[in-house]
């Protein structure tokens, strides 16, 4: 079953059967609204739940709000940290950081650019990072 556009693009196949198995028996379009507001995937996708958990923390917002289609600086940011984290810290693939936000693969691959570039030049960055990296840990071990 394939759903409708959402975020400028269409939604990949995987994202229903997944939805099946999170939420079965229950309306397509009510499992999508019950996984975008609670942000679950399942378990093989924690390592993104967790970012996000991290970068929401640090920048004190709502994962739905940075997640969104929005191009203003306050979700832009957060989202570029989203990616970067994503494939730094938990070494995972562009494509799959892509599919599992429903986003292009090139916007990925941007995205993680602007932050590495911004990384060489600005100390406030590489700041960002690790305050970061330390909500991270937290959160893996459960202590945030």
């Amino acid at each position: 079953m394939k759903l409708s556009l959402v975020r400028g693009g269409q939604r990949k196949e995987y994202l229903s059967k997944m939805n099946d198995k999170v939420y079965p028996g229950l309306h397509p379009s009510t499992r999508q609204k019950l996984l975008k507001d609670k942000f679950i995937f399942n378990d093989e996708d924690q390592s993104i739940n967790k970012v996000v958990e991290a970068v929401c923390t640090y920048f004190k917002t709502e994962p739905a709000f940075i997640l969104d289609k929005s191009n203003k600086p306050d979700a832009a940011r957060p989202r570029l940290w989203v990616y970067y984290l994503s494939y730094e810290h938990y070494k995972l693939r562009k494509v799959s950081i892509a599919e599992k936000l429903g986003k292009n693969h090139a916007t990925i691959i941007s995205g993680i650019k602007k932050i590495q570039g911004e990384l060489s030049v600005y100390s406030h960055e590489r700041r960002v990072l690790l305050h970061i990296k330390e909500l991270l840990k937290k959160i893996e071990n459960g202590s945030l």
